[in-house]
């Protein structure tokens, strides 16, 4: 038996998942990366990817020969299928196949197999993980209602021995409609590379913000998609009706997209002026951003109607911060269930979301994790995705399950 990992993209922390199956796959069995090119070049590959290459010379490969992706939904999840076929046209022993980022990919696969046109040959079997599932979501109108039933009808179709959800919404659903795709379904942790835990006054010192009073914000895209007009506007609601302490402060962390530049410059301006708005304009390191969760005592994510999980959520639950979250999807699922802090009726509602505001500032002061939180972060680890992702082919291969490997914590 050997494995292949199929993955010709390297944005975002792709490489960062195929780092960490590649070393749990070829502890056990012959390994080769199946990528682009132009993807062997790059530093998230070096990083990932090359120590691997020295520690398993023996048993780990790269083949280079996947066509570079082009932009755009379509064409991209075209051209990985051409990829992902030609992957598997040489095999010629058993081999598990794994696709660690397989959104659109696995939908046309599917169409494949309605038009007779199988990718996956015989003694081959896959495995491949889906980050979003917005099958799972409410559908506005009917045409994404259409668009959403398709999506699902092709992904039942999928020629794939097992699919990864890392969104616990689209996988419980899943499971609770049965059938041969629920059978087939997996939860798989979100490799989350949490960093120390600080006082907020210590993170706020190497952030050079200032130590005293109470701080609500976010990290990360700052972004409309992200809610983060909503957030500014809401603060700037919560100031103008006096419901904030002299002290309290709003603090963004990450580069501005301009909708948000506009809005700061512009109807809240006095924010800036007057230091109730922080801002760290600018990408940040990971040790930035984590310092940048712990200088919080609410973690705002807002997110309107945003599908799958929040890593910024799993991160303040990390650092044992107050969340004041979205109830859409995802955050309106967990937030309750693992107590990691409120939830927003509507994001929208600029009155409610600024009454909600001192409110959970107010909370945050005698919040602490429950141990229903603390799960929820071990099972968000590098190590249990390794261990979550390679666990059927452990049992194929009449191997136990890793002894570290945590359970969701239902």
């Amino acid at each position: 038996m050997r494995c292949i990992v199929f993955e010709p993209n390297t944005g975002g922390h792709r490489m960062t998942y195929v780092g960490l199956l590649l070393s749990a796959l070829a502890e056990m069995l012959p390994t080769t990366l199946v990528t682009t090119d132009g993807a062997t070049t790059t530093e998230e590959f070096s990083a990932q990817v090359g120590p691997l290459l020295e520690r398993f010379h023996d048993r780990l490969s790269v083949d280079a020969s996947a066509e570079p992706v082009p932009r755009g939904m379509l064409p991209s999840a075209r051209s990985r299928l051409r990829s992902f076929r030609g992957a598997m046209q040489s095999t010629s022993e058993e081999t598990r196949v794994f696709a660690p980022t397989a959104d659109g990919l696995a939908q046309l696969a599917g169409l494949a197999v309605r038009l007779g046109r199988n990718p996956v040959p015989l003694g081959v079997s896959v495995e491949a993980a889906l980050h979003r599932g917005s099958w799972a979501y409410p559908a506005a109108g009917w045409k994404r209602s259409i668009q959403v039933a398709t999506s699902l009808a092709l992904v039942r179709a999928a020629p794939f021995s097992v699919l990864h959800h890392v969104d616990v919404t689209s996988y419980e659903w899943l499971k609770t409609q049965g059938g041969p795709l629920g059978l087939r379904s997996r939860l798989l942790p979100d490799p989350v590379e949490f960093g120390d835990t600080r006082e907020a006054s210590d993170a706020r010192r190497r952030l050079e913000l200032p130590v005293g009073g109470r701080i609500v914000g976010c990290a990360g895209s700052m972004d409309t998609r992200k809610g983060m007009d909503l957030l500014v506007r809401a603060f700037k609601l919560a100031h103008d009706r006096g419901l904030l302490e002299r002290d309290d402060r709003l603090l963004l962390v990450g580069k501005l997209k301009p909708a948000i530049r506009a809005i700061i410059e512009g109807e809240c301006s006095d924010l800036t002026s007057t230091g109730r708005l922080l801002l760290i304009d600018r990408y940040v390191s990971n040790e930035e951003l984590d310092d940048a969760i712990c200088a919080m005592d609410v973690v705002c994510t807002p997110y309107p109607a945003h599908v799958g999980l929040s890593n910024i959520a799993l991160r303040a639950a990390h650092a044992g911060r107050y969340v004041l979250g979205s109830g859409y999807g995802w955050q309106g699922l967990v937030i309750p269930r693992f107590g990691l802090g409120t939830l927003l009726e509507s994001a929208r509602n600029l009155h409610g979301f600024s009454a909600a505001i001192p409110v959970a500032l107010d909370a945050s002061e005698s919040h602490a994790p429950s141990e229903a939180s603390r799960e929820l972060v071990r099972f968000h680890t590098p190590e249990n995705f390794a261990s979550a992702f390679t666990r059927d082919t452990r049992r194929s291969m009449g191997l136990a399950d890793d002894d570290g490997l945590v359970p969701w914590p239902v």
